[in-house]
Parts: C-alpha cells; structure tokens; sequence
C-alpha cells in the first residue's frame, strides 16, 4: 500500500495490530522516512537489517510492543542516521540489549523506562 509514498518523511503506525516486521516491508520506497512510530503493536522480535530500507531514519518509536528478542544486526542499517529510539513499555528481556544497541553511533535519546530489565553491564553504554 505504501510502495508509491516514495517522499513520505513521517510515518505513524501505531496503536494496530502488527505483529513482525522484516526488512522487505521498507524496500523500495521507505529512503526518505525520517520518523516511523510503531507504538503500541503486538511486536514481539525484531530481525536483522529489520531497517535497512530506512536510511535516513531519526527518530524510532517501538514503546508499548512486547519485544522478546533483537537481532545483534537489528538496528546495524540505521546506526548512523537514528538519533532518537523510544522503547518505554516495551522490552521483555531481562537482560539490556547491548549487542543490538551497539551500531547506533548517532544516537541523542534512548528511553527505555518501564521495562523488564534487571541487568547492564558496566560497559553497556559505552558506545552509545
């Protein structure tokens, strides 16, 4: 549906139903998204390059979802454009997601509040 919306900058899907995402879904049309907001959804993993088809992606918003598991390369395409990543309500790992969060070298704000985390390691800030 969104194939032809090649200019589009912002994009709010949130509050639906969507249950996975794979990197396909952004091929092809999504190079100009600034802002993609997938709040709220039944997200439940996220699979490497899932963003690959967003390279100029800023700010992403995952809160609200029940993310299991992140792919180490989940966020790799967007490690030098993404600037802010909210995922408030959002996280069931126990364990901080640093390997996942590692490519993100332009990142301004992380909000991660509300989660499920009891564990991060002394380093895991490190390259954010």
């Amino acid at each position: 549906a969104l194939r032809l919306c090649t200019k589009l900058s912002h994009l709010n899907i949130g509050y639906n139903d969507i249950t996975h995402i794979v990197p396909q879904d952004f091929l092809g049309w999504a190079g100009s998204i600034d802002t993609l907001i997938l709040r709220n959804n039944r997200l439940t993993k996220l699979e490497a390059h899932t963003f690959k088809g967003c390279p100029k992606l800023r700010e992403l918003s995952l809160s609200f979802n029940n993310l299991e598991s992140m792919d180490d390369l989940s966020f790799k395409d967007i490690g030098g454009s993404l600037e802010s990543l909210e995922i408030s309500f959002g996280l069931l790992m126990r364990i901080f997601p640093e390997s996942a969060l590692k490519p993100l070298q332009k990142l301004l704000w992380l909000s991660l509040d509300n989660n499920e985390i009891e564990e991060i390691s002394e380093t895991s800030l490190y390259n954010l």
